[in-house]
């Protein structure tokens, strides 16, 4: 069945219940038959189950039209810190910028009980750390920096010590973040300003002969894995 997807953050505060597959498993089916029709109707690139009303620690994620889906996830693993840029259909409208694991190792159930690890990378484990986050109860504007008018229409200058002043609120050390941030063109924005704030902060350069580059949306390439258990 077709679900509205929940707009109401407050309504998603709570961390989200395990979910004992042999014990609740018509009830875990049923949840994700939902939101499986919910991502094919509303062509979404993944649906958690508090976002249509089930607090339970389930999400769907689609790789070009094959879902899978993430029983009881967890990261295991993560590294390699990389600038991303994302929007979420329970915060409609807006972007975000968030440093983002580029690299982990992914453990949960599948809806047959069996647990797996796999390794995702790019896109593919972005997506699976915001999902993990809204199963948290977290949402993307308490932890990222809004990517607004104010901040596309601001010098390079100015997006780079935005961009520093909200990693150093995050006790980042921007040295940890990747030189060679993700050259998808929806990121070039992002991975300007951090080298420009780099070098500025080096004292190497200075606003003559900057190129200002425009955003773009955040659909980018997706970064696609191997097989999975529906």
């Amino acid at each position: 069945m077709v679900k509205e997807i929940i707009t109401d953050f407050d309504l998603m505060r709570d961390r989200a219940d395990e979910v004992d597959l042999r014990k609740e498993g018509a009830k875990v089916r049923e949840i994700i038959l939902n939101l499986k029709d919910t991502i094919r109707e509303k062509n979404l690139v993944y649906l958690t189950a508090p976002q249509i009303g089930y607090n339970v620690r389930v999400f769907c994620i689609n790789y070009s039209g094959d879902i899978h889906t993430f029983v009881n996830p967890i990261v295991a693993t993560a590294k390699t810190l990389q600038m991303s840029i994302e929007t979420c259909k329970s915060i409609p409208d807006k972007r975000f910028m968030i440093p983002r694991a580029n690299d982990v190792l992914a453990m949960y159930e599948t809806p047959l009980c069996k647990v797996e690890t796999r390794k995702l990378t790019g896109l593919s484990a972005f997506i699976y750390q915001h999902c993990i986050e809204h199963l948290d109860g977290i949402a993307i504007s308490d932890i990222g920096l809004e990517v607004d008018e104010l901040y596309d229409n601001a010098s390079d200058e100015e997006k780079g010590e935005l961009i520093k002043r909200y990693i150093d609120a995050l006790g980042i050390k921007q040295k940890n973040i990747e030189e060679e941030i993700n050259k998808d063109k929806n990121l070039k924005e992002a991975s300007d300003a951090m080298k420009f704030a780099e070098e500025v902060a080096k004292g190497n350069v200075t606003l003559e002969g900057i190129e200002k580059r425009s955003d773009n949306t955040d659909n980018g390439n997706k970064n696609q894995t191997e097989e999975e258990d529906k």
